[in-house]
């Protein structure tokens, strides 16, 4: 008791302990440029290249410009560009340095960390809010997004902040300043979220969920409700419409216009998409064992604030995941998933709060611990020997964790039988909770470790560098592409903006399955004089290789990457 006593007593030291911890988790490789060392390439990539663009072609925020434009101006369809044209803004104070877009991102990323911070300390008691806090900070995908050269660190932080901001305007709801206040700033995070990124828009569910549990139908009559929902998403709209005309008019889209995204019959008829979805849910967001203590705090408290808020919150998640399920069930885009990792937070906080109010026998706890023993060799293995824990798992890594699971369930059985004191129900569901708890945080912190340090392109940008002394400035390239059509979506956005950036270049790009001597004779007809080829790619193509080395020199290579001197066709010269 004297313990918990101190605890309470010091809980605020705590929490701030918990945020110093998540700050600096999400300071490392904070200080690297836009060079090989990024995970999601193309979208650091493109933001960097837009910020740039504004710098150079002028300030405008509403006409955002990319580089692999063609032979056009490169507006292009997208989210609000806020980030980059802050980015450009912070150049022109400062000068071209690229590591401000990582502090700028790291500032919001902050910022985040201490509202739901806040959101967990109103929602939830002491302890689980210490619980909710510490998975929050360690979470992979929030790590990963806290320094990277994208949109979703500012989004995050509206989002978050737009549901912090309605909690308290529900709870003020009667006249004065303080209702006021939280009901503006609720509104316009909200729309600043959906800005930049229109797929915060599923957070609507909760607040209709919240606002029908307040008033019922009365929510339809109340004119701030009204006038939340104009400022909430006119906005949005607004821009939408204005960027969807960039697409209509040059075909350039970041994602939006130009892929599927959408479900459809034939996801029912493929376990892919679901596999990829649930797997991206289970190891990246609850960490499998998390689940288990996220379960037990609903099941044991449905009617708690935390639950009435994370459930429709995750539900709102769930089903835009569904929704784009071509997208979301995709390894490259696991960061989407950044949406349900605050409920997720809560939920398993609502379990630890739930548990720590149980009496607990000493040889359970003793199970319990000796049960974690195992747990904490394997993965201590897994880190050392850089092997990944998440998504990417092998097979051979898969059953191993499988194996682990099945050794620590046998423990919790033997252990289970001395349930604890004070619980009336599902005694299992509360040891085996108990025990997932540390092993839940154990995993997240392996996750970050394997995942922290990106690498994945540092061979392509090795490249770039070799290639550009040969590219005169100004002068039009074309570059290798993604694929066209995947197993999962029949449109992909294929477009490869790193080359470009790292090159500063701006020119055509070609996806694999239009790879032809006409296809591209037809973008020398438009002014491209090189051809920055990666080469397995072009190899993919029968034939392709071969009449592209027969008809143009190869300038240099490097990292299986080929530069291309390219002509127009002479009278004669045909596709092959």
């Amino acid at each position: 008791m004297r313990r918990a006593s101190w605890l309470r007593a010091h809980r605020g030291w705590l929490f701030a302990a918990i945020f110093l911890f998540g700050a600096g988790i999400r300071a490392i490789d904070l200080w690297r440029p836009v060079d090989g060392r990024i995970r999601e390439s193309w979208r650091e990539s493109d933001e960097a290249a837009i910020a740039r663009n504004f710098t150079r072609e002028g300030m405008n925020i509403l006409y955002p410009r990319i580089d692999w434009r063609g032979d056009g101006p490169g507006f292009a369809e997208m989210e609000f560009p806020l980030f980059p044209w802050t980015i450009a803004a912070l150049y022109e104070t400062f000068g071209f340095h690229e590591v401000l877009g990582r502090i700028l991102a790291y500032t919001f990323a902050l910022a985040t960390l201490a509202i739901f911070l806040a959101l967990a300390r109103r929602l939830l008691p002491w302890r689980g809010a210490l619980a909710a806090g510490l998975f929050f900070a360690l979470n992979p995908l929030i790590v990963r997004i806290s320094n990277a050269l994208q949109p979703e660190a500012l989004m995050l932080l509206a989002y978050v902040g737009g549901v912090y901001a309605f909690v308290r305007w529900l709870e003020a709801r009667k006249p004065g300043r303080q209702a006021v206040g939280w009901w503006a700033l609720a509104a316009v995070a909200t729309s600043l979220a959906i800005l930049a990124k229109a797929t915060a828009a599923h957070i609507g569910l909760l607040f209709a969920v919240m606002l029908w549990r307040r008033y019922r139908w009365g929510a339809l009559r109340d004119p701030w409700v009204w006038g939340f929902g104009i400022i909430a998403l006119v906005p949005s709209a607004l821009w939408y419409s204005h960027a969807h005309h960039f697409w209509l008019i040059y075909g350039n889209s970041l994602g939006l216009s130009n892929e599927d995204h959408w479900i459809g019959i034939d996801v029912f008829r493929e376990s892919s998409f679901t596999l990829g979805l649930i797997t991206a849910e289970l190891f990246y967001v609850w960490t499998a064992a998390g689940a288990v203590t996220g379960l037990y705090g609903f099941a044991s408290a449905p009617k708690a604030p935390a639950s009435l808020v994370a459930v429709p919150w995750l539900a709102g998640a769930m089903l835009f995941y569904i929704a784009a399920i071509r997208t979301t069930a995709n390894s490259w885009a696991l960061y989407y998933h950044i949406f349900s990792v605050a409920p997720v937070a809560l939920l398993f906080g609502l379990g630890v709060a739930q548990l720590a109010r149980l009496r607990w026998r000493r040889g359970v706890l003793a199970g319990i611990a000796a049960a974690m023993v195992p747990c904490v060799i394997v993965i201590w293995y897994f880190v050392v020997h850089d092997l990944p824990i998440g998504y990417s798992s092998s097979r051979g890594v898969k059953l191993g964790a499988i194996a682990l699971v099945t050794l620590y369930m046998v423990i919790l059985v033997i252990v289970g039988r001395r349930r604890p004191a004070g619980i009336r129900h599902a005694p299992a569901l509360a040891v085996t909770a108990a025990a997932m708890t540390p092993l839940a945080l154990l995993l997240l912190a392996a996750q970050v470790a394997d995942d922290v340090h990106p690498h994945h392109e540092t061979g392509n940008y090795i490249a770039a560098k070799l290639f550009a002394p040969w590219i005169p400035a100004g002068t039009l390239i074309v570059s290798s592409g993604g694929p066209c059509h995947t197993a999962m979506a029949p449109h992909v956005a294929y477009n490869q903006s790193y080359m470009f950036y790292w090159l500063d270049r701006k020119g055509f790009d070609i996806c694999v399955e239009q790879q032809s001597m006409t296809r591209l004779d037809s973008i020398v007809a438009r002014g491209a004089r090189f051809f920055v080829a990666n080469d397995s790619l072009v190899h993919s193509r029968p034939g392709f290789a071969d009449d592209l080395n027969r008809r143009f020199p190869v300038l240099v290579t490097s990292n299986g990457w080929s530069l291309y001197a390219l002509r127009p066709a002479e009278t004669g010269e045909h596709d092959h």
